[in-house]
C-alpha cells in the first residue's frame, strides 16, 4: 500500500540522515529532512513528525540558525503527544538553544521539565542527556562544582546504555567542568577524560567529535603554556567545522585561535581571528559565547596599544556577561578592565575593577581564574608601593599555578613577585 511504501521510505531516510549528520554532510542532510517532513505528514504520524522536527532543529543549531531551530522545536512540541519521549527530547533541544543564546536559567527550567516527563524511564538516553546538559549549563553559570554530579550521572547512564557517542560528549563536558574548578589533580583528571573521549571518537570514525575534543585539548594546551600545540589543535578543528558549515563552532574555535595567537605574541593575527568570531557569533545570535570573545579582543587591542578599542570591547564584554548571568565571564571582563586601567596609569580604577573581579570569583570554585585576578591585583598594589598587601596574593596565585602547571601564568606571576621590595 502507499502507506507501507511511505513508511519504508521514511525509515530509510531517517537512518541515512543520521549518517549524513555524523559525516557533517549538511547539504544532503537538509535534503533528506525536507523529504522526511513531507513523509511524516503523509503518514499522519505525530511521533514521526516530532522526530523530524527534532532533527531539523539539531541541523539548524549546527548551522547557527537559531530562529529556524526554535521554530522546528515549536512545531515538534505542537504535534508531539504529551508526556512522551519525543516531548522530552524536544524540551532538551529547547534547553540547549536557550543555553547557546545565553539564557541559562531558562535552559535549566527546560532541562527540569524534560526530566519530569512522565514516560521517561529511570535509565534512558534522554534522561542522561538532560542531566548532561544541566551540568554543562551549571558550568557556564560559574558553578563547576555543581556541574560534576549531573555529568557523572549522565556518563554512568551512557556507559550502562552502551552509547559511545554520548560517552564522548559527556567526557568532554566533564573535562571542561574539572578544568574550570581547578582543584588539585583536576587538570590531570580532565586530560584523562579528553584522551578517553578522543580514543572513542577515533574508534567510531566521528570527525565532528574529534574536532570537539581537539578544541578542548587545544584549550588545555593553551592554559599549560603551549600556544603552538594549542594552535595545531585549533587549526584542525577550524578545518573540520568550516568544511561542515558549522558557523557556531567555527566562531568558537576562532575565539580560541585568537587567544592562542595573542599568547604567542601576534596581536594583529589575534585581532583578525577575534573580529571574525564576533561577527559570526552576532550573526547567529549566540550571545552566550560573545562575552568571552570580546574579552579576548579587548586584550588583543590592549597588546596592540589601541586603548579606546580595548576599553570598548572590555566594557561590551562586561555588559554581555551581566546580561546572560555568566559570573566567570563578568569576572574576566572586570579583570581586563583593570589591566587596561593599569596600563593607562589609572591605578585607582585598576584596583577597583580587579577587586570587583576578585569578589565575583571568591567562593565560585574557579581557582585558576581567581589566581589570574590576584596576580593582576598584586601588580596594581605593588605600583602603589603596597608590597605587603601584594605578597600574600602572589603567594596564593603562585601556589595555584604551580599546582596546575600553568606555565604562562606561572612565569608572569613570578616576574611580578620579583618586583616586590623586601
Amino acid at each position: 500500500t502507499p502507506a507501507d511504501a511511505w513508511r519504508e521510505r521514511f525509515e530509510l531516510l531517517l537512518a541515512r540522515e543520521k549518517v549524513f549528520d555524523v559525516q557533517a554532510d549538511r547539504a544532503r542532510q537538509q535534503a533528506d529532512l525536507v523529504e522526511l517532513e513531507l513523509l511524516a505528514a503523509q503518514l499522519n504520524d505525530a511521533a514521526a513528525q516530532a522526530e523530524v522536527a527534532l532533527r531539523q532543529a539539531r541541523c539548524f543549531e549546527y548551522l547557527g540558525d537559531f530562529v529556524q531551530a526554535f521554530a522546528a522545536v515549536e512545531r515538534g512540541l505542537h504535534v508531539a503527544p504529551p508526556s512522551t519521549l519525543e516531548t522530552a527530547a524536544l524540551k532538551i533541544m529547547a534547553a540547549g538553544l536557550h543555553h547557546r543564546q545565553g539564557r541559562h536559567r531558562e535552559a535549566l527550567v527546560w532541562c527540569q521539565a524534560a526530566l519530569e516527563t512522565a514516560d521517561l524511564p529511570p535509565v534512558h538516553r534522554l534522561r542522561a542527556h538532560a542531566e548532561s546538559l544541566t551540568g554543562v549549563i551549571q558550568t557556564y553559570m560559574g558553578q563547576p562544582q555543581e556541574a560534576l554530579e549531573p555529568l557523572e550521572l549522565a556518563l554512568a547512564q551512557y556507559v550502562q546504555l552502551e552509547e559511545l557517542p554520548r560517552q564522548v560528549d559527556v567526557s568532554v563536558n566533564l573535562g571542561i567542568a574539572l578544568f574550570m574548578r581547578a582543584e588539585s589533580g583536576d587538570w590531570t583528571h580532565a586530560y584523562s577524560h579528553l584522551r578517553r573521549a578522543q580514543g572513542l571518537a577515533e574508534r567510531m570514525g566521528d570527525i565532528e567529535r574529534q574536532a570537539h575534543i581537539g578544541n578542548n585539548l587545544g584549550w588545555l594546551a593553551y592554559c599549560l603554556g603551549n600556544a603552538d600545540l594549542a594552535i595545531e589543535h585549533f587549526t584542525f578543528c577550524l578545518t573540520v567545522w568550516m568544511a561542515g558549515g558549522g558557523k557556531l563552532m567555527t566562531a568558537i574555535v576562532r575565539t580560541n585561535l585568537g587567544a592562542a595567537e595573542l599568547a604567542r605574541g601576534d596581536a594583529g593575527r589575534a585581532i583578525t581571528y577575534l573580529r571574525e568570531a564576533v561577527a559570526a557569533l552576532e550573526e547567529v545570535g549566540a550571545r552566550g559565547q560573545l562575552a568571552e570573545t570580546r574579552r579576548y579582543l579587548a586584550l588583543a587591542n590592549l597588546a596592540a596599544r589601541d586603548m579606546d578599542a580595548a576599553r570598548h570591547e572590555a566594557q561590551t564584554a562586561l555588559d554581555l556577561a551581566r546580561e546572560v548571568e555568566a559570573p566567570l565571564d563578568e569576572a574576566g571582563a572586570q579583570r581586563v578592565l583593570g589591566q587596561i586601567a593599569f596600563t593607562a596609569g589609572d591605578l585607582g580604577a585598576a584596583e577597583a575593577a580587579l577587586q570587583a573581579s576578585r569578589q565575583l570569583l571568591i567562593g565560585r570554585n574557579s581557582r585558576y581564574e581567581l589566581a589570574q585576578t590576584m596576580t593582576c591585583l598584586a601588580e596594581a598594589l605593588i605600583e602603589q608601593d603596597r608590597h605587603e598587601e601584594a605578597r600574600p596574593l602572589l603567594v596564593d596565585a603562585l601556589a595555584v599555578f604551580n599546582e596546575l602547571d600553568a606555565g604562562r601564568e606561572l612565569a608572569y606571576a613570578t616576574r611580578v613577585m620579583d618586583t616586590i621590595v623586601t
